[in-house]
């Protein structure tokens, strides 16, 4: 702590000044441009407050400038620790480089000045270039395949618009994103797997992804594929991912618990959760598919206990994945049917977690039962006779 006294001393007494940008001091040199050796003092300064259990959280929000590699990648320092430094980039990326290679850096901007639409739209067509079409909507910046911007990027922002309504409707207002969304449409299937195998391997038999690294949709035109209505449910699945990880019900550097997650996303899948207004009837509102997985579940014995294993941690996701996204989606709906409010709220206050920060099982527990209690055993049993009435009611 001496040491750390002797610096703040010592830059003070050479012409660095101690500014607070929230709960963080950063300290700036007297000149327009500030070039520093080695780390940042951005990052120094967080140092100082870096907790010894790894990732901590820089909560200043100047822009800077990093060289690497022969590439200079601009954005606000977000994390760092004393490895790697997470930049958060203009364009919504967020992007890893090890703090060691890191010779120079340059603070360019006071603030974080993410591209506008216009700046993005321009991005993106020098990437795709001439084959492909950008068409921006309000909270949007589709690529697509030339057509109507109503076919291609209309869609994304319609569900936009419901998923706000959504929320709103049971007390929940959403931030507002900080940078356009992108949506990537490529042409064909053979165009997608090549694309997906660079930008994501291991996605390349999927009909769509939504990358919370690059904060981007990657899909494909399906219009002429027979199964059409899965692939569109996919689109809705990972649309619905992106939305809520840039309005604040989800955190993207706060790892919010995998059952909230997919449930959510398989929710909007059904019509009566992403369009109630056309669709207003409990029928409409369940994901048909995710209702015969859990229904099977049942018949098996298998869900009892599974609520506090997926409430607790992700683990099931990488064990039994089917029997994870199924309970996920009961989960959710039940809480969304009989406790609309509270499971709003319970999201969003998930979304209002500390950023890189570790989430423990004990710490996700406690969260759960502030909102529905501590209870398994009977959460088990009211959900297993929800599931029962309404399997009665949809086979009528």
């Amino acid at each position: 702590m001496r040491v750390i006294f002797w610096l703040v001393e010592f830059l003070n007494n050479k012409g660095f000044a101690t500014y607070s940008f929230k709960r963080t001091s950063v300290f700036c040199y007297f000149k327009e441009s500030v070039m520093i050796n080695r780390l940042s003092l951005v990052l120094f300064s967080f140092a100082l407050f870096l907790p010894s259990d790894g990732w901590g959280q820089v909560t200043n929000e100047v822009m800077v400038s990093v060289p690497y590699k022969s590439k200079e990648y601009v954005g606000q320092p977000l994390a760092w620790d004393g490895k790697e430094v997470v930049l958060f980039r203009r364009d919504g990326r967020i992007t890893q480089l090890p703090a060691k290679d890191i010779k120079n850096l340059e603070v360019v901007e006071d603030h974080y000045k993410p591209f506008n639409r216009d700046e993005m739209v321009a991005k993106l067509r020098k990437e795709f270039g001439g084959r492909y079409q950008v068409s921006p909507t309000k909270n949007f910046v589709v690529v697509h395949p030339p057509g109507s911007a109503r076919k291609w990027a209309q869609p994304f922002q319609d569900l936009y618009y419901r998923f706000g309504v959504y929320f709103k409707s049971r007390g929940v207002e959403l931030e507002e994103p900080p940078v356009p969304l992108v949506a990537i449409v490529l042409k064909t299937r053979n165009e997608y797997d090549r694309f997906i195998k660079d930008y994501q391997p291991g996605m390349e038999y999927s009909a769509g992804y939504y990358s919370s690294r690059s904060n981007r949709i990657i899909t494909y035109d399906h219009s002429n594929q027979a199964k059409w209505r899965s692939s569109e449910d996919t689109l809705v699945h990972e649309a619905t991912h992106q939305t809520a990880y840039n309005t604040g019900i989800h955190r993207r550097f706060a790892s919010p618990p995998r059952w909230a997650t997919e449930g959510l996303a398989q929710l909007f899948e059904a019509k009566g959760i992403n369009n109630s207004r056309h669709y207003g009837d409990l029928s409409d509102r369940v994901n048909a598919q995710a209702l015969r997985e859990l229904m099977k579940l049942y018949q098996k014995e298998k869900v009892a206990g599974a609520v506090q294993q997926l409430v607790r941690s992700d683990e099931m996701f990488r064990t039994d994945l089917s029997k994870a996204y199924a309970v996920s989606w009961g989960v959710s709906l039940f809480l969304a049917e009989n406790y609309p409010k509270k499971y709003v709220a319970y999201l969003a206050h998930d979304g209002d977690r500390e950023a890189f920060r570790p989430h423990s099982e004990k710490a996700r527990a406690k969260d759960f039962a502030k909102f529905f209690g501590v209870n398994f055993n009977n959460f088990d049993a009211r959900m297993k006779t929800f599931f029962a009435d309404l399997s009665k009611r949809q086979k009528k």
